[in-house]
């Protein structure tokens, strides 16, 4: 299962591969807390699996890694390669456009800085700002998720990445329906409150 979630974050075709993913984080994450993200459980609660799909599909993302950067990640995980140079897909991807410092650890400053090159547009602040704003998420999160990174953690920070991409998604790329606007508002009512007061 691992796998075939992976193998869809890297696939060529990048644009659906975001909306095939169906963000399975809210889910996976509620399920694996032992106490609720929020001080509002009702909140956490309300989530329901139509509204973990409409992450992937009441937003049209931009998908922040080269074309180079999927294609080798994408042969690397279907030839078995990518056990032997990685611990997970994430690392692959932010390894091959060089966002994991000598630590080995995901690199914030160095995510800004390629995300800033690589994305423009809407997306540009949006993406490069949301590695810098994961340490609410790590420590309300991050001991009860499954780490299949466990030295980088790159994982986590891309889980973290991706689910303020969706929170902060541009009005250019959101698709203003009723169910679109309601399933966000319970999924802002239950993980908005781990991102404030960064920066």
């Amino acid at each position: 299962m691992g796998s075939q979630y992976e193998r869809t974050l890297v696939g060529v075709r990048y644009l659906p591969i975001m909306k095939r993913v169906k963000f399975i984080l809210v889910l996976s994450l509620l399920s694996r807390c032992s106490s609720a993200p929020t001080d509002d459980m009702a909140a956490c609660m309300q989530i329901t699996n139509e509204d973990s799909a409409s992450m992937a599909t009441c937003c049209d993302y931009v998908i922040p890694f080269s074309n180079k950067t999927m294609t080798t990640c994408d042969k690397k995980e279907t030839s078995g390669e990518m056990s032997k140079e990685f611990e997970c897909v994430q690392d692959c991807l932010f390894s091959s456009d060089n966002v994991l410092g000598a630590d080995k650890k995901f690199d914030p400053v160095a995510w800004r800085k390629h995300a800033t090159n690589t994305i423009s547009g809407d997306w540009k602040e949006v993406i490069a700002n949301s590695g810098s704003n994961c340490e609410g998420f790590k420590k309300v999160l991050a001991q009860s998720m499954e780490k299949k990174c466990p030295t980088s953690e790159s994982d986590v920070s891309f889980n973290c990445m991706t689910l303020q991409w969706y929170m902060n998604c541009p009005k250019s790329a959101w698709t203003s329906s009723e169910s679109c606007e309601a399933s966000k508002k319970k999924l802002m009512s239950c993980f908005g409150p781990i991102f404030e007061n960064t920066s």
